[in-house]
């Protein structure tokens, strides 16, 4: 093979990874106010400073498809629980037995496996 014809498949090639790659970063970009949480590809918002009492705390996936449907939960906190312990995680010994009676979080993350745009909002 000739090298204007390698040069021209190198080129070809390099384009192709460039605007993939480009498209994969621009869907794992935080909606805007939203931060990465690094794990689980999510990224969340708290607002807890426009009323008193209240906080929110809303998940959403990191990777956005633009095409697919959303669906919003809002999840209102059973009285006394906080966010943390209604979203949940995996128990040590010696831990609080509240984090362990939910998980809505795991739940989530679960119904988001089978290609659902799940996006949650916990209201305390």
């Amino acid at each position: 093979m000739n090298s204007f014809l390698k040069d021209l498949q190198l080129r070809i090639f390099l384009l192709i990874y460039s605007l993939t790659v480009s498209q994969f970063a621009a869907q794992s970009q935080p909606i805007p106010g939203f931060t990465s949480t690094g794990i689980f590809n999510e990224q969340e918002l708290t607002i807890n400073d426009q009323w008193k009492d209240v906080i929110i705390n809303i998940n959403a996936p990191l990777q956005l498809n633009r095409s697919a449907k959303t669906y919003l939960v809002f999840y209102a906190l059973p009285n006394g629980n906080s966010i943390e312990w209604t979203k949940g995680k995996k128990m040590k010994e010696g831990e609080d037995w509240h984090f362990d009676i939910q998980h809505i979080a795991a739940q989530t993350r679960y119904v988001r496996h089978a290609d659902k745009r799940i996006i949650t909002s916990l209201l305390m």
